[in-house]
């Protein structure tokens, strides 16, 4: 397959080689998964989790897109096999995300201030942008989830910068946990501790090219949700035209 997710813009810009990124994440956590050091994360569960951020994301809509969450569904009945009292994201709150504006943090109530904030960095950044393709393509793994592998060209990583430029014009500081840089869905966490982690760690391997289809991202939701997306609420739809 042509890489085409390694090269230069006419400006210069630099879209990271996904693959060498993806493959870096898993290696990076291997000894420590395999050892019995993973993350376990023990918020899921707990009613008094109040960490509520701001976040626009990317989610697999229209007709490819339920294509490619279907597939992606399918694969996660058979992590759940393995694995089976782990947290699996359902279909609904699959997304990608393109950036975190204000990132989830406890008791966080946004203003109308923050919010028309928001809207504006987005709608700056937004403007003239084209549908543009992502494609989601084998699984990796870090020391507290499992993720879907997402491939983007030079307009999703444009994207990206523009965001950043209009968040430089903003009241907003800049409140990305880290410089995003892949384009992955995280589609497991881990709430408890493996039970068969070689046997995990063998299927996400096995699964490491598996093609679970491409999405035209013709829309960006600005949402107000939580750590899993499993509270949330969509506060405004922006669409790509061309």
């Amino acid at each position: 397959m042509e890489n085409l997710f390694s090269h230069q813009d006419d400006v210069g810009m630099v879209v990271p080689d996904l693959e060498a990124l993806y493959d870096d994440i898993t290696d990076r956590n291997r000894s420590q998964i395999l050892a019995g050091h993973e993350y376990i994360d023990t918020t899921i569960d707990d009613p008094g989790d109040t960490r509520m951020g701001l976040t626009l994301t990317i989610r697999p809509h229209g007709v490819n897109g339920e294509a490619a969450a279907s597939s992606i569904s399918e694969t996660l009945e058979e992590i759940r096999e393995i694995e089976p009292e782990q947290y699996f994201y359902p279909a609904r709150d699959f997304h990608i995300t393109l950036l975190d504006l204000i990132t989830a943090r406890s008791d966080f109530h946004y203003t109308q201030e923050q919010l028309q904030a928001c809207i504006q960095i987005a709608e700056t950044a937004l403007a003239g942008m084209r549908p543009f393709a992502i494609q989601f393509r084998g699984l990796a793994i870090s020391n507290a989830a499992v993720l879907v592998r997402g491939y983007y060209d030079v307009a999703f990583a444009q994207l990206r910068q523009r965001l950043r430029q209009a968040i430089d014009n903003s009241i907003l500081p800049h409140d990305e946990r880290y410089p995003a840089r892949s384009a992955h869905m995280t589609v497991v966490r881990f709430r408890q501790a493996l039970a068969h982690r070689q046997a995990l760690f063998d299927f996400i391997e096995q699964s490491r090219d598996m093609v679970y289809g491409s999405i035209e991202v013709r829309q960006v939701e600005l949402v107000y949700h939580n750590w899993f997306d499993s509270r949330k609420e969509i506060l405004k739809k922006f669409i790509l035209v061309g």
